[in-house]
């Protein structure tokens, strides 16, 4: 830069006040975590420095599952709804079309290696302790495991309620 330049556009150094952006950071960090909360996903993100309780866990994935759930239906309803239009469109009748559309109904996010394991044990002990109930019960819980669908588990849990 020359020596005669004038003093109003020489270029100084700007630098930001720390404590200004300290409060941005702050607040993107709160933001990010009231976002997750109102969605549901503080257990999904691990990184929260508060220790929550299994209960506490177990019951945030419970309504995250129920809110995905709820969107895969609509989702679904929605995409009936666009093929059904799209059939009138070229003119082809919608049943004739055979057109399905499924979302998953669960989406939930858990261990079933561990949870077979532990009920597979669960069951060695309650054949020593002779309990009908408890059996009938640990097979319910085997069963919601091992099936995928619902109306197969259906089935299943009124064959087990009939007592066989």
């Amino acid at each position: 830069m020359h020596e005669d330049t004038v003093p109003e556009k020489k270029p100084y150094l700007l630098q930001a006040d720390a404590e200004a952006l300290l409060g941005l950071l702050q607040a993107i960090e709160m933001k990010v975590e009231m976002i997750n909360r109102m969605a549901h996903l503080t257990p999904v993100r691990t990184y929260r420095s508060a220790v929550a309780s299994g209960v506490a866990i177990e019951t945030e994935f419970q309504i995250l599952n129920t809110l995905l759930a709820e969107k895969a239906a609509q989702l679904a309803m929605t995409e009936n709804q666009l093929f059904r239009i799209f059939c009138r469109w070229e003119g082809v009748d919608y049943d004739a079309a055979n057109v399905v559309v499924t979302y998953p109904q669960r989406f939930e996010l858990r261990d079933r290696r561990a949870d077979l394991d532990f009920l597979v044990r669960a069951k060695e002990v309650t054949a020593k302790i002779g309990s009908p109930t408890l059996q009938r019960e640990i097979d319910r819980q085997l069963a919601r495991v091992v099936l995928e669908r619902d109306d197969v588990l259906e089935v299943v849990e009124g064959e087990l309620g009939g007592g066989g």
